[in-house]
């Protein structure tokens, strides 16, 4: 979702990606705060409840498409969980039991952004099917957390998931 907002006199533009489901009244734009980024400095350490941040017209083609009935595979890795979160509710918000399958790799626990949301689905949902590969994770600390385990996301580790293969 493009975005303006005013820094210092200027209008800066900026394209960020919804995390969640639009909702009325409410979208959440989830921004990193980059060392040396102007918005996303801006945004993060001197925006204030009641400043204006202009959505401009959404672009690109990156959308969901699935069935009823249909299972749903998300995958994603880092940052790039981030459009993931805003499809994966959507397909949750909808009264449909097909199962959902979300893997996700990471470096590590700690850093994996959502973690706290994505348990909460999976407690919520029988049909949402959380797997989360850290790459940079002690083993010990891993196997303690259901559904984490050290690894990549590669061609052995999503076989080994038994993924449906018709899923959209």
């Amino acid at each position: 979702l493009p975005i303006a907002v005013e820094i210092d006199r200027q209008t800066m533009r900026r394209t960020y990606t919804l995390s969640c489901a639009p909702r009325k009244g409410a979208l959440r734009l989830s921004i990193k705060s980059l060392s040396g980024g102007l918005v996303s400095g801006h945004l993060a350490n001197q925006s204030q409840i009641g400043d204006t941040i202009t959505a401009l017209s959404p672009a690109g083609d990156f959308f969901l498409q699935s069935k009823p009935g249909q299972a749903s595979v998300f995958i994603s890795a880092g940052i790039g969980i981030t459009p993931m979160m805003a499809m994966a509710e959507s397909l949750l918000a909808v009264s449909d039991d097909s199962p959902m399958y979300f893997l996700h790799g990471s470096r590590t626990l700690a850093g994996t952004a959502f973690l706290p949301e994505l348990r909460r689905w999976q407690q919520q949902h029988a049909r949402f099917s959380l797997a989360v590969a850290l790459d940079a994770e002690e083993s010990e600390k891993v196997s303690s957390v259901p559904g984490t385990e050290v690894g990549r996301i590669d061609a052995a580790w999503l076989k080994a998931r038994n993924l449906p293969l018709d899923a959209a």
